[in-house]
């Protein structure tokens, strides 16, 4: 299972937000993948994401390359990144996110 959660920025207590992914997420098959504005990792927050297994991507600007870069932490398959890649055409591209992948 794979949790997607956007815009933490947005959040009135990311902290609590946060402690919830982590209860969350303690199950072995549960991954998540957090997207959000640069902004809302300063203090406890960035802290939070240094200590609790996440890899930190910066995708600004987000093109084609970041698109493969992140796939690849995603998808071991080289085939199925590749008709992802296809499918998706340029249409991924341009996002001004910063992803923190566990």
């Amino acid at each position: 299972i794979v949790l997607l959660l956007d815009e933490l920025d947005e959040a009135r207590d990311p902290a609590l937000v946060l402690d919830w992914v982590a209860r969350w997420s303690a199950e072995p098959l549960r991954s998540v993948v957090i997207t959000t504005r640069p902004s809302a990792l300063a203090g406890d927050a960035e802290q939070w994401f240094n200590t609790s297994g996440y890899r930190r991507m910066n995708l600004l600007p987000f093109d084609r390359t970041d698109l493969e870069k992140l796939l690849g932490l995603r998808m071991d398959d080289v085939e199925k990144r590749q008709k992802f890649l296809e499918a998706a055409g340029g249409e991924a591209c341009g996002s001004p996110w910063l992803w923190s992948l566990r």
